[in-house]
């Protein structure tokens, strides 16, 4: 290592004499064992298992440690790569990190908790460029570096990652209208150049079946639907949002409600059996028995033909106007009737006929004798009557 350092008032001066001739010579890079004072580990780290043997041994792990490995990450996402004097971690061409601090033994610098001689420095200290394994995290963002030649490892700062496009959905809310009307509000958010293009509202019952689906295709991050008249019970509403990013719900885009039954009031209606006016609790609405238009309670007067009693002729008036005393429904009524001849045995006559007539009776013929015999009978008869009732006095 030391040698490498000598190296740099050279390299410094090849790299004047490069600019002004307009020519920028190579690097030189270092992939040998180094087995001096400044190595970390001695003669340096070729292969994982090594960088693995030699962790715990002196104050190895308290270097490391210090630069965030521990032992139970040296392994997998872990690649062959360059650490440049100028600070810049290279793998397969790309620069992963820069910015590029090492650990090495007896150059001074920031020290190192648990360690002597070994301290932080920056790897301008280099003399050349170094081989290295480089470690990946999940998402392929540098995390460390270790030198192969001498075992120091390196932190850096990798490169600030691109924004990635997302979308989300943020919320559903559902408000009353009515008492039976609810409209459904969707929210979503979107960065990075994502888009929205359409929400999926659905409604289901207790029961789970689904009644009321409904898209609606918009670019904006607000969207809402007005639901139709549900009947009384609780519903479930939930919203998907199509996005370039994917579909996108949340547990927020999930929301309930209840459509309560309506209130057991007195209303007034037509009954239509009899055309009148009545009182009933709305629940008892029927309209094959009621109507709430009041109209259909109007009467349309009918005409119809009744006897006159007066006349005794067939007229026709209003069904409204009907008085019983001064009409019949039974024309009978209105029929003349014969009256019937007043001579005892002629009964069966009219009286106008001209039968119905009272025959003279004629006495039988007697003698004067007789007559006078019968007056005489009767004088007797009185003059008896008159002597009782003086003697009785």
């Amino acid at each position: 290592m030391r040698a490498k350092l000598l190296v740099i008032s050279f390299t410094l001066l090849c790299g004047v004499i490069g600019a002004l001739s307009l020519q920028q010579p190579a690097q030189a890079l270092d992939s040998s064992r180094d087995c001096d004072k400044y190595a970390i580990v001695n003669c340096g780290t070729m292969s994982v298992s090594e960088v693995k043997d030699n962790y715990s041994k002196g104050d190895n792990d308290k270097v490391f440690a210090a630069f965030g490995i521990s032992k139970s990450e040296i392994g997998g996402d872990i690649r062959d790569g360059i650490v440049y004097q100028d600070g810049r971690v290279v793998v397969g061409g790309k620069t992963v990190a820069t910015n590029a601090i090492m650990a090495a033994r007896h150059l001074g610098g920031s020290s190192i908790s648990g360690s002597d001689t070994a301290k932080k420095v920056s790897v301008s200290k280099m003399g050349d460029a170094q081989t290295a394994f480089v470690k990946f995290d999940s998402n392929g963002n540098f995390l460390w570096a270790i030198m192969k030649p001498c075992g120091n490892p390196v932190t850096a700062t990798p490169p600030k990652p691109k924004p990635v496009p997302a979308a989300a959905c943020k919320s559903l809310t559902a408000t009353a209208l009515n008492r039976t009307q609810y409209r459904l509000s969707a929210e979503a958010t979107k960065e990075n150049g994502a888009t929205i293009s359409n929400y999926t509202f659905t409604v289901k019952s207790t029961d789970g079946n689904t009644v009321r689906t409904k898209e609606k295709p918009t670019a904006s991050r607000f969207a809402y639907t007005d639901l139709p008249e549900l009947a009384p019970g609780t519903y479930s509403a939930s919203v998907v949002v199509t996005t370039s990013a994917g579909a996108k719900t949340a547990a927020s885009c999930n929301a309930s409600f209840t459509v309560t039954p309506p209130a057991d009031t007195d209303i007034k209606v037509c009954e239509l059996a009899t055309k009148k006016t009545i009182t009933i609790k709305e629940s008892q609405f029927d309209s094959s028995n009621h109507s709430k238009d009041f109209g259909d309670c109007d009467e349309v007067p009918s005409n119809i033909e009744v006897c006159e009693l007066a006349t005794k002729k067939r007229v026709t008036i209003k069904e409204s106007d009907f008085d019983s005393s001064k009409y019949s429904k039974n024309f009978a009524d209105c029929e003349e009737k014969e009256t019937p001849c007043p001579v005892p045995g002629k009964e069966h006559l009219p009286a106008e006929s001209e039968d119905c007539e009272e025959t003279p009776v004629e006495l039988p013929e007697t003698g004067l004798a007789d007559t006078l015999t019968k007056l005489l009978g009767v004088v007797s008869l009185s003059g008896a009557s008159a002597y009782f009732l003086t003697s009785r006095r």
